[in-house]
């Protein structure tokens, strides 16, 4: 194949050199007034003004008064084949659990030494298999967060006890 001079081709199909790189060229045109290469913010433009909207929050207000008829819309594609729409739908729909609720017997806790009965509780239980590790770990947690409480609250009371005295 021969390639067309320049004589033959169209006036818009030449291509004009640039008078200026890129990198020197501003758009005053331009409304996030951005330099075009770097990207960065021109001299005096702060970017975005205070108190307006980025692009999400017009989306989701935009699509907030149809928003039960496009939920139909996306279950009906899914469960038409469309995997996407199926692994949308049921993603935003049955969220994952993070945590399930967990049944140990524990005794009551009104005392410190309540708690390390229940702490050992929980460490047999996680032996045992009725627990996982992290399930175990978040109980004993939890217990040494109403020990340090049950202790607070007991030097407060010392302290009240003690200066009326």
């Amino acid at each position: 194949m021969s390639t067309p001079d320049s004589a033959t081709m169209s006036p818009t199909a030449a291509v004009e050199p640039r008078s200026a790189p890129v990198s020197a060229v501003v758009c005053s045109e331009n409304s996030i007034g951005r330099d075009i290469a770097t990207g960065r913010f021109t001299a005096g433009n702060r970017g975005r003004p205070r108190g307006s909207r980025n692009k999400a929050t017009l989306l989701r207000d935009a699509l907030a008064g149809d928003s039960e008829r496009l939920l139909h819309q996306l279950v009906a594609s899914g469960t038409s084949g469309d995997s996407l729409a199926l692994r949308i739908a049921v993603t935003r729909l049955l969220p994952a659990r993070r945590d399930l609720p967990v049944a140990v017997e524990l005794p009551g806790i009104v005392t410190v030494a309540d708690i390390a009965t229940a702490g050992a509780r929980t460490i047999a239980a996680v032996g045992a298999g009725e627990l996982t590790p992290t399930e175990g770990l978040k109980l004993v947690t939890m217990l040494d967060k109403m020990r340090r409480a049950l202790s607070s609250a007991a030097r407060v009371t010392s302290r009240a006890t003690s200066s009326r005295g």
